[in-house]
């Protein structure tokens, strides 16, 4: 009130000069300037009364609620009538403006020293509203802002800067109070960092500032348990972002190891997961600029730019697939992203997108999309499951989600189990499954583990594990198949074998046989003794055949023995009784198993237990198919599956089908039955007769070999030192030194003297090959002819066989340059450039 008081005096001692008033209000200015209340508001009633619109009027009572000393002193009051005196009609003898517009102003000011004093919200508006023409009312504003900005700090909730935004939306604090409002309400309301508060915040907010904060929480909870279907799922969800981008880049290595394919194209797949594709698929190839190193697609589009003034010598010879670049002291993801600055030792392809860079001090493991697991310094690391990532520090190792989230740590060692990983602490193994480690993510603790002496994988997805002398087995979804129990567990196809000391059950998952003296288990088939007498039996249906005295195994089939009668059992549950016959087992190709059975005479049978042929024979053999080598005294022949006779028992050797061909031997000749046309080119050949296609055949005779077709007609003389495929018309024939392309139907020569060419591609459709004829180079196809003319100094690929690009040279002696071309698969240049000497020797791969 101080400075309230000094306002007033100040006005006090020039408010009445110049200037004469009426009798009444003149009296009462007298007695205010000699503090005598009552005598003022007396004489201030009068003249009220006489005029209670004058100026002069106005102007006292003003001036007697303006007095600080005055027990009646009422500031609101006294600005009240300021504003009347202000805006009343002017007096000839009344105040004058400049005395009116003083007085105005004093109590203005006084109002807002009143409110700086006080320093609250309320005072501040208070000014404004009753004030609201006070010249300081843009003080009064900004410090209205101020002082409501400290009391929302002061109460720092989300509502408390709810309102202040709502309250004063013109105030410089309003980004301030937003940012701070969202900011808590992503606290508040994800305090619990829980999954399902992460997905109700972007319900209830999904314009806030932290939305990328919180789809990055929602994509490390959600996928926690590293299924490439919650991957994809997400990107349903969520299919734009830093989060969508992230998660994108582990599905598509998630795809590439596993072959899983989300069911449906997501707006991320189509562009980002395309295009990383596009680019991983790509074959790259070095290239120079400015004695700069970079790296092109067989395209010729340059992927990363020539920036490095040299090339490791791994990539010199191009046909690189790597996604993942260790070049110019970094290393370079396909996309031109920075994976690590520095000299590397070695870099290793962990699988699932992961790699691992040796520095010469440290290991760390990254993604190939740029993001790091665990710490800078690790000791090892290795992927689980393809579903996490485990790293070891120098004590302890710690396992990590596919994202880069730790789940647990303080572990002596870990191992995958097949559903499950085995942490091992303090000589202890624990067993947890891949949705109880997930779920770590989402807030819930592992909790208290039984621990075991030992874990492993078992078949189908099983855990096996041991505590003391006792074994179980957990299924795939980590409950109990086979109890705990004192005995020995092995896998079975079937499910598993419980092995006692005083016999053995079997377990087709939870269902228990009864206990045998003892089990056998060979090639699908189970054979218990019981009572001192064996049976098959069949966990599944918990069946039991009839005693046998003594069972055997003849490869695939199983044989029981009963007095001299042999029950073999065939496939789909048949069986054959055989009393005292021989019996043999003849393994098939294809997989394939047969039974013989006989002396002098022999019966074929398959594995459904078909009596296939008969005939009298020493041996039956499988020849792939259903052909079937026979023989009698040293002699083969060649049969049908259903005993027809192809060729007599005359041969010295007939081999296996291949493709469409069986080779037949006979007195040191060679000849050939064919299985696509069922005739025989007798053996008349010095060496095995080899097909070139399905119409022709290369055959040697005299040290020379010649064409044949399949009825033994000469299609080329016998005068060429071999043969090499080219097209289904035209082969390869080198004669010499030379080789040469010739019509295998007319005999002409298509193309001669070439000296050497090296297949670049072969498929069923088209070979390339490089070809040299005296010293220069070209490319040829035997589908298109010449791709590239036989007229450059060099020629080498640096694609790959399956895309290729051509590197081609022609040396300018007199400017001692390389006039460098490179083209693509179809023969179209790509790119040209004139190298000189240093820079070819650089570029070119030994």
């Amino acid at each position: 009130m101080v400075e309230v008081r000094l306002l007033v005096v100040v006005f006090l001692l020039v408010a009445h000069t110049g200037w004469s008033q009426p009798a009444a209000a003149r009296r009462a200015l007298r007695a205010l300037d000699d503090e005598r209340w009552e005598k003022s508001s007396t004489a201030l009633a009068k003249a009220w009364q006489k005029d209670s619109i004058a100026a002069t009027t106005l102007y006292a009572l003003a001036r007697y609620y303006f007095h600080p000393a005055n027990p009646a002193y009422d500031l609101d009051t006294a600005h009240v009538f300021a504003v009347k005196a202000y805006t009343a009609p002017p007096a000839r003898r009344g105040p004058d403006s400049i005395t009116l517009e003083r007085l105005h102003l004093a109590v203005d000011s006084a109002a807002f020293a009143r409110a700086r004093t006080l320093n609250a919200t309320d005072a501040y508006l208070f000014f404004l509203r009753r004030y609201g023409h006070a010249v300081q009312r843009d003080s009064a504003r900004a410090l209205l802002y101020e002082v409501a900005w400290q009391d929302a700090l002061g109460f720092n909730t989300p509502e408390a800067f709810e309102r202040y935004l709502d309250n004063y939306p013109e105030s410089p604090y309003v980004e301030r109070a937003r940012a701070r409002r969202d900011e808590l309400l992503f606290k508040t309301r994800t305090k619990d960092q829980r999954l399902e508060s992460y997905e109700a915040f972007l319900a209830e907010y999904p314009q806030s500032p932290y939305r990328h904060i919180v789809e990055e929480q929602i994509l490390e909870i959600f996928t926690a348990d590293g299924s490439p279907e919650k991957y994809a799922a997400f990107l349903g969800r969520y299919p734009t972002g830093p989060a969508a981008r992230k998660a994108a880049a582990i599905l598509y290595h998630l795809n590439l190891e596993s072959g899983y394919f989300p069911d449906r194209t997501f707006v991320v797949s189509a562009d980002s997961l395309e295009r990383i594709s596009r680019l991983n698929a790509a074959v790259l190839a070095p290239f120079i600029s400015n004695k700069r190193f970079g790296f092109m697609d067989t395209s010729g589009r340059e992927i990363i730019p020539a920036e490095a003034r040299s090339v490791s010598d791994e990539y010199r010879c191009g046909g690189i697939r790597e996604d993942v670049l260790v070049h110019n002291n970094k290393v370079i993801a396909r996309d031109g992203t920075v994976l690590f600055r520095g000299p590397v030792s070695e870099l290793h392809d962990m699988g699932y997108g992961f790699i691992g860079i040796v520095t010469s001090d440290c290991y760390r493991v990254l993604h190939k999309s740029g993001f790091n697991i665990g710490s800078n310094c690790l000791r090892d690391a290795m992927i689980l499951e393809g579903r996490f990532v485990a790293v070891a520090t120098d004590d302890h190792w710690s396992v990590f989600t596919l994202t880069g989230r730790e789940l647990t740590s303080g572990w002596d060692d870990v191992k995958s189990v097949g559903a499950g990983l085995a942490l091992q602490r303090k000589g202890r193994w624990h067993l947890v499954g891949f949705p109880q480690l997930g779920r770590i993510a989402n807030m819930q603790p592992l909790g208290n583990l039984q621990g075991y002496d030992d874990i492993s994988a078992w078949p189908g997805n099983r855990i096996w594990v041991r505590l003391g002398d006792e074994e179980a087995v957990y299924d795939a979804n980590l409950r109990i198949e086979i109890p705990p129990g004192n005995h020995r567990l092995y896998p079975e196809e079937f499910g598993g074998r419980c092995v006692h000391d005083d016999g053995a059950m079997l377990y087709a998952g939870k269902r228990e046989s009864p206990m045998f003296e003892e089990v056998r288990v060979q090639v699908g088939h189970v054979a218990v003794r019981r009572a001192g007498r064996w049976h098959f039996y069949d966990p599944l249906t918990d069946s039991i055949s009839a005693p046998y005295d003594s069972i055997s195994f003849l490869g695939v089939f199983a044989a029981g023995h009963r007095g001299d009668t042999t029950r073999i059992l065939f496939d789909e549950g048949r069986f054959r009784d055989f009393v005292r016959i021989p019996l043999r087992f003849v393994p098939g190709r294809e997989g394939r198993a047969f039974l013989v059975s006989g002396g002098s005479r022999l019966s074929l049978y398959d594995r459904r237990g078909n009596l296939l042929f008969e005939g009298s024979y020493d041996a039956i053999q499988h020849a792939g198919g259903n052909y079937f080598v026979v023989s009698r005294r040293e002699k083969k022949g060649l049969v049908t599956s259903d005993g027809k006779s192809l060729l007599p028992i005359v041969y010295d050797a007939i081999g296996d089908v291949d493709g469409e061909r069986i080779p037949l031997l006979r007195s040191m000749n060679f000849g050939m039955y064919s299985t696509a046309t069922g005739r025989e080119i007798r053996p008349s050949y010095e060496k095995n007769i080899i097909p070139y296609n399905n119409e022709f055949l290369v055959a040697w005779k005299k040290g020379r070999s010649g064409i044949i077709d399949f009825s033994n007609a000469v299609r080329i003389p016998f005068r060429y030192d071999g043969f090499q495929f080219w097209n289904d018309s035209a082969a390869w024939a080198r004669d010499g030194d030379t080789w040469k392309i010739i019509d295998l139907k007319k005999g002409a020569v298509l193309l001669d003297g070439v000296r050497e060419f090296k297949v670049v591609n072969q498929t069923d459709k088209e070979v390339i090959v490089i070809a040299r004829r005296g010293s220069d180079f070209g490319v040829l196809s035997s589908t298109r002819g010449v791709l590239i003319p036989m007229e450059y100094t060099e020629v080498i690929n640096v694609g790959t066989p399956d895309s290729p690009l051509f590197f081609t040279e022609r040396h300018v002696r007199e400017a001692d340059l390389s006039v460098v071309i490179y083209y693509d698969a179809q023969g179209n240049a790509v790119r040209r450039q004139a190298l000189d000497p240093e820079e070819f020797d650089h570029l070119v791969c030994d």
